[in-house]
């Protein structure tokens, strides 16, 4: 440590400065967390229509192809890694959902350092304001849904874009980087395609050369004609050439969208109108944006450095939600709050803050002890409501466990398969068979393929008396056949001291014939945190079923209790 580190950095300044990484450092720890906890190797909505069963499903038509609105063509690469390479379980996609903001987090601190002195305390206080934004659970849909990678992807490659064209020089190959990022943008997420007039402008601020803009200009076009090519407008969405015409509606959907990482926390903290005050934070965000654009252009000096790439990413930001908007106001204001789009407007607000801080910093190194409070107030903020995002993440993820248990057993549960698929459940059942044939998804792993084998041809058995458990009732599914059924019981591992995840049912020849996932709350009073548990089987009404649960890492079965139907 330098000693003007310390020298402006007076102990109050650097308390606020550690507590604020603390903070980040707590939202990045319990998001991990959550994505662990949340993780499932089930397809969910849209990723059972672009599954990849086979290498010769990957193709540049497929590649290209539209998805609602989007051509999501490196999100797709992704997920090819994922088949191919993680059996189509998942695992690669919720990474990526962790590593996409990271690197973005990365990123974003070094344009803020970038050309400025700063202490160990100003780093600090940065990166936990970023980590913090960046991480918060009021992204639950994106970071608990693999297809979601896209909306990480797109803000990362906007803002290495902007990077590049802004900071990068002004030389050809920095322009070249810009044109790459920008290419990524477009074909992951529609909103990508902001940055192509947005990146003609900023290369003219930037005072890049007339001959480097008009190869953006060139390059726009030319990425517009190619995603535009046998575009469909996809049915039910809006068409924004006709939503131009209904202005104030946009605008005020674009606000909500701006302003509603503000409203989701309001919910959370049950004060006021999430929907109205998300309208105010949008437009007062906007005014702010404005203002700052005003002061730039009234100085009558370039534009430059870290503020113009701060304004850039801020205006991609605005740009996704008027897009997002003029495709999707048939959806009703609701559409805008939808947890998704805090990723790009999250990153708004962050921008706005890092850009005041960069310019309200004072000639000595380090920013004035205000910005620090502000910086430590926005991080409490978002602290106070991450407990709640995250019981709302993990309660939305829950029904994937129901339906994956489902599917090991071979029963068709609609209810359950609705949850993850509602355009068409019995989809779900005929896709799952291919996935089963193959060793994908769910079945990739090797206790998915016990059904109709002895259990104790895998496992070892286990002291009774380690677990406690038992079962609460048995439903009849008419829709599965006579023999479709689902046991709901609980169960506790003493030795692990913790609720079983793994269930396993058998008949008493010891075969097996369904699964239980566990991890739900308690559905009795006096029960262990979390240790219900919901599965499937497929017997005859009078054969005799017992329930066993998977402990030393699957590598034992402890019984838990015995059912048989009254004749």
């Amino acid at each position: 440590m330098r000693p003007s580190d310390l020298r402006y950095s007076p102990p109050l300044s650097a308390a606020f400065s550690v507590l604020a990484l603390i903070g980040g450092l707590y939202i990045v720890a319990t998001t991990v967390l959550m994505v662990m906890d949340g993780w499932s190797a089930l397809p969910f909505s849209d990723q059972w229509d672009e599954l990849i069963l086979d290498p010769g499903g990957l193709s540049l038509r497929w590649l290209f192809a539209q998805h609602n609105e989007h051509r999501i063509l490196f999100p797709k690469l992704l997920f090819a890694i994922d088949a191919f390479a993680f059996s189509e379980t998942n695992r690669f996609n919720f990474f990526c959902n962790l590593a996409l903001p990271a690197i973005l987090a990365a990123l974003l601190i070094w344009i803020a350092r970038r050309n400025d002195n700063h202490g160990i305390f100003d780093t600090a206080w940065l990166a936990g304001v970023v980590l913090a934004t960046l991480f918060s659970a009021l992204q639950w849909e994106n970071f608990l849904w693999g297809f979601q990678v896209q909306f990480f992807g797109v803000d990362l490659a906007v803002a290495a874009g902007i990077a590049w064209l802004v900071l990068g020089g002004s030389g050809v190959w920095s322009l070249a980087a810009a044109i790459i990022c920008e290419a990524i943008a477009v074909f992951t997420l529609s909103s990508g395609a902001v940055m192509l007039p947005l990146a003609i402008v900023l290369a003219f601020l930037a005072g890049r050369s007339k001959a480097q803009i008009l190869a953006l200009v060139v390059v726009a076009a030319a990425l517009m004609a190619v995603y535009l090519h046998g575009y469909v407008h996809p049915p039910g969405h809006a068409d924004p050439l006709v939503s131009l015409h209904r202005p104030m509606r946009l605008i005020l959907h674009a606000l909500v969208d701006l302003g509603s990482p503000i409203g989701h926390g309001v919910a959370y903290l049950k004060i006021g109108n999430p929907q109205r005050l998300s309208a105010l934070f949008g437009f007062i965000g906007l005014v702010l944006y404005g203002l700052a654009v005003l002061v730039y252009l009234g100085r009558f000096r370039p534009i430059s450095g870290p503020p113009l790439a701060f304004l850039g990413i801020a205006g991609y930001s605005i740009g996704f939600t008027l897009l997002a908007g003029s495709g999707r106001i048939n959806f009703g204001l609701g559409q805008a709050l939808s947890p998704r789009y805090n990723t790009p407007t999250l990153l708004f607000w962050l921008c706005l803050f890092l850009l005041a801080a960069v310019e309200l910093r004072p000639l000595r190194p380090g920013p004035p002890l205000a910005m620090r409070c502000a910086g430590f107030a926005v991080v409490v903020g978002l602290v106070s409501v991450q407990h709640a995002a995250v019981k709302t993440g993990l309660e939305w993820a829950e029904p994937r466990r129901t339906a994956t248990a489902a599917l090991l057993a071979g029963v068709y549960d609609r209810d359950a398969l609705f949850s993850v698929y509602p355009p068409d459940p019995a989809r779900v059942a005929r896709l799952a068979d291919a996935l089963r044939e193959r060793r994908l998804s769910i079945f990739a792993d090797d206790w998915g393929t016990w059904r109709g084998t002895p259990l104790f041809d895998h496992v070892a058995g286990a002291d009774p008396a380690r677990c406690r458990g038992g079962i609460d009732r048995v439903v009849s599914l008419p829709a599965a056949g006579s023999e479709g059924r689902q046991m709901i019981g609980w169960s506790w591992d003493d030795a692990a001291g913790q609720a079983a995840r793994r269930i396993v049912l058998a008949d008493d020849g010891g075969r097996v014939v369904g699964y239980g996932l566990g991890g739900y709350p308690a559905g009795k009073p006096g029960r262990f945190r979390r240790s219900d548990w919901r599965g499937y089987y497929r017997a005859a009404a009078d054969v005799p079923i017992t329930a066993y649960a998977l402990v030393d890492g699957g590598r034992a079965a402890c019984p838990l209790a015995r059912w048989q139907e009254a004749r």
